[in-house]
């Protein structure tokens, strides 16, 4: 996946950083010494909030490359997946037809759907414990819902991201059919 900016912060970067919101807010709730630390230190507290992110979202990508394969594995026989893939990456042309933007934008959908997958879970377990922290009645309600919306969350996203997959396999399939008939 080439590394540009939008694809930096919504596959890396936005669904890292949401990961860490509640981690960090426990932290800093559990040791008041991390807020004088923060006041003292706030350059240095941000740039290591911001590295975490970081490496959050890049270890998302990395299982999320993990699955893609797995998902390109079982739609092989039906969309000739790798066929269709190399076919797409040798092709040469004066002018990239309009298809090959849709495709990369396909692509960058898939891969923050697939992380927001990771950033649900995480992100769930870091509200579950930021609840259990904080002395709340109502502590067995919060609980609850945030389990609740965090299966429909990792839920959806896991969805949305195998339908996208689905989408990519079918667009690329045909955009080389058309490409092959023109060629020859």
């Amino acid at each position: 996946m080439p590394i540009t900016l939008t694809r930096s912060l919504l596959v890396i970067l936005i669904p890292g950083g949401i990961s860490m919101i509640p981690w960090l807010i426990s932290v800093a709730i559990i040791s008041e010494k991390n807020l004088s630390f923060y006041t003292s230190y706030s350059l240095l507290f941000n740039i290591l909030g911001f590295a975490m992110a970081v490496i959050v979202g890049m270890f998302f990508e990395g299982f999320n490359t993990f699955i893609e394969c797995r998902w390109d594995k079982e739609r092989e026989e039906k969309y000739l997946v790798n066929k269709n893939w190399y076919d797409y990456l040798s092709f040469k042309y004066e002018k990239e037809p309009v298809g090959f933007r849709y495709i990369s934008n396909r692509v960058t959908t898939m891969y923050f759907e697939m992380a927001m997958v990771w950033t649900g879970l995480i992100f769930s377990t870091g509200l579950i414990f930021l609840i259990y922290i904080i002395n709340s009645k109502s502590k067995i309600v919060y609980l609850m819902v945030i389990v609740v919306l965090g299966f429909i969350s990792i839920s959806y996203f896991y969805r949305q991201a195998k339908n996208t997959h689905e989408v990519l396999c079918k667009t690329r399939m045909e955009i080389n059919r058309r490409l092959a008939v023109k060629r020859s």
